[in-house]
Order: C-alpha cells, then sequence, then structure tokens
C-alpha cells in the first residue's frame, strides 16, 4: 500500500488517475485486510480525491469567467484542458502535460470566448492567461492532496501494522 500511496500522487502529470488508484487500493486492502483503515479514513480520503476532481474541472473555467470570459470561456477552457493535457502527455510526457493542458485551457477559452460577442484583444488575452492559470493551479491543488492522501492512507496503514 505505501508503494502505491507514493507513486500514486504523480501518476496525475501523466494524465493516469492517481488519486483514484490510491483511494480504491485502500478501500480494497479494507475488503481483503479488515480493520486497516477505519470507514471515517476511507470516507475522508474519497472526498479529498473528489474535491480534487471538482477543482480539476472547475478551476480553469472559473478564471476564465472571471477574468470576462462569462460561461462559454469557461466551456471552452475545460474542454481545451482536457484535450491538450492529453495530447500534451503524447507528445512529451510530464511537461507536455502541463504545458498542453495550460495551453489547451487558454486557447478553448479565447475561442469560445471570441465567438461569443465583441471582445478586444487585450480581454481576450486575459481570459486566455487565466484559464491557464486556473487549470495549473488546479494541478497544484490535484498534487497537495495527493500527497495529503498518501500520508494519510501510510499513516494508517502504519498504525495498523
Amino acid at each position: 500500500m505505501s508503494l502505491v500511496c507514493l507513486v500514486a500522487p504523480f501518476l496525475v502529470i501523466f494524465a493516469i488517475p492517481g488519486l483514484w488508484i490510491m483511494v480504491l487500493s485502500a478501500w480494497l486492502m479494507q475488503v481483503f485486510a479488515a480493520d486497516l483503515y477505519s470507514y471515517w479514513t476511507l470516507s475522508i480520503v474519497s472526498l479529498l480525491a473528489l474535491t480534487s476532481d471538482i477543482c480539476d474541472i472547475a478551476l480553469s473555467a472559473v478564471f476564465a469567467g472571471r477574468a470576462g470570459g462569462g460561461k462559454r470561456s469557461g466551456l471552452g477552457a475545460i474542454a481545451g484542458a482536457i484535450i491538450g493535457a492529453i495530447v500534451g502527455t503524447g507528445i512529451l510526457p510530464v511537461i507536455g502535460t502541463l504545458i498542453g493542458g495550460a495551453v489547451g485551457a487558454a486557447a478553448g477559452a479565447v475561442l469560445l470566448a471570441s465567438t461569443h460577442k465583441e471582445i478586444s484583444t487585450q480581454k481576450l488575452t486575459k481570459v486566455g492567461t487565466s484559464a491557464a492559470g486556473g487549470w495549473l493551479s488546479a494541478v497544484a491543488i490535484k498534487l497537495t492532496l495527493g500527497t495529503l492522501i498518501a500520508a494519510i492512507l501510510i499513516s494508517g496503514a502504519w498504525a495498523a501494522w
């Protein structure tokens, strides 16, 4: 379990759901090695993983919207970040995922913001930059929560040992 917890948070960088691998492993350990974790612990780590995914989806949209892009640019930021991260991972793992997601979020937000209404180039730049910043913030939150989940699960397994 410790190995899973040490490796899984960094799978996020490769666009692999590392947090859910940790959570699923912990639930399976509970089934096969009862009393390893309390159900409170399992519920908390599941909630942390869900919070991470919500941030992952929503932050680029929220940042783009607050920069004046509106709902359409938010949807473009979400779609662009997902597509960009997948394409970036295929081109250059780790760095490509980060750059691809940020560029994708910016491009998606700008593309849909520019089709919605008359908007200045300066405003489009602000919307795109904000969407990219939102996506990078979501990655940082995901890594932080992944590390927290790993620490909780490792300490719980260690205490039960």
